[in-house]
């Protein structure tokens, strides 16, 4: 099986390390955006950093315009989207369904939801899928990365799919669990995508203000009950949108929270990196969602705001 990893950030640099090593590196191309990443990696080979200790590993990367315009790879299986929505667009999902096989599938590993309507344009929704993680992961250079929490992952088709797609996607389940993932199949993607959206959206931002890593949100009796808050009106908004939130979610967010207790959020990653965080596509896909449905959301609005502040402050 051939897959392909289009984004080297904290997830995609995990999942081309695990993979490699039950791989040995063959029939797996990392997508690098920067030139200097590709040549880093390639050189001198993909730091992991987690509970087993320190390993390297090599795995075939290259450059993002080498990979738009064609490339040398082998057309793939699978290729893996592991990118942020705001690195998102349709250029990448060309280049991407151009390197698939006739019977290939995109896997987008993303947070918030929007990305799905994209995808079932090109490549279909018949060919593509959502991968749902809650594992946590921070680069630590553009050849390194750490795993700082084991979490789980659900894979679904957009739609049922043909034989072909379903047999891909379980493949791809096949080798993340190799790999070491706790991996399983849902029929019904979409729910696990608002799940990891209402998690989402209560622990980024309030890590984000606080600069905090996940753990520390349980220590404080206020930011749990801001945590609840924020719980409450999301699945409300959820449940205006036709999905019913579990109420074993709020557990599941606290579990995440324990899990990953030494990550840093991406969303506080990117602050602390000065870089554009995801709220936009995270807290404000929740809030617009709000808005269609005529559910008000005055805690969203508040973190949104705040994040976007910090933002705007350094610029």
């Amino acid at each position: 099986m051939v897959i392909h990893i289009i984004g080297a950030g904290a997830i995609g640099k995990l999942l081309a390390a695990r993979l490699s090593r039950v791989r040995g590196g063959e029939n797996l191309v990392l997508v690098a955006h920067r030139r200097a990443q590709a040549d880093a990696v390639g050189g001198g080979g993909l730091v992991l950093r987690d509970g087993e200790g320190t390993s390297v590993t090599f795995v075939r990367t290259v450059a993002w315009p080498d990979y738009a315009a064609g490339g040398n790879a082998a057309p793939a299986d699978a290729v893996m989207l592991a990118v942020k929505q705001q690195h998102f667009h349709e250029e990448m999902l060309r280049a991407a369904c151009s390197h698939l096989k006739p019977d290939g599938i995109v896997v987008a590993w993303m947070n918030g939801i929007g990305h799905e309507r994209l995808l079932a344009g090109m490549p279909g929704k018949s060919r593509s899928a959502l991968a749902i993680t809650t594992e946590g992961a921070t680069s630590r250079g553009d050849a390194e990365v750490e795993h700082t929490g084991a979490g789980t992952t659900k894979l679904g088709l957009l739609s049922g799919g043909s034989a072909e797609a379903r047999r891909q996607l379980k493949n791809v389940a096949c080798w993340l669990a190799a790999a070491g993932f706790d991996v399983g199949l849902s029929n019904d993607i979409m729910k696990e995508a608002w799940n990891k959206l209402v998690i989402n959206a209560v622990i980024n931002p309030l890590t984000a203000i606080h600069g905090i890593p996940n753990g520390d949100l349980l220590a404080s009796p206020f930011l749990l009950q801001t945590m609840r808050t924020l719980y409450t009106e999301a699945k409300s908004v959820a449940a205006k949108a036709g999905v019913q939130i579990d109420d074993a979610l709020w557990n599941r967010l606290l579990d995440v929270c324990r899990r990953t207790a030494r990550n840093r959020s991406s969303m506080l990653q990117d602050l602390a990196a000065g870089r554009k965080s995801e709220i936009e596509w995270i807290n404000g896909s929740l809030i617009r969602a709000a808005q269609r449905h005529g559910v008000a959301v005055p805690g969203h609005q508040a973190v949104f705001d705040a994040v976007r502040g910090i933002e705007n402050a350094r610029t």
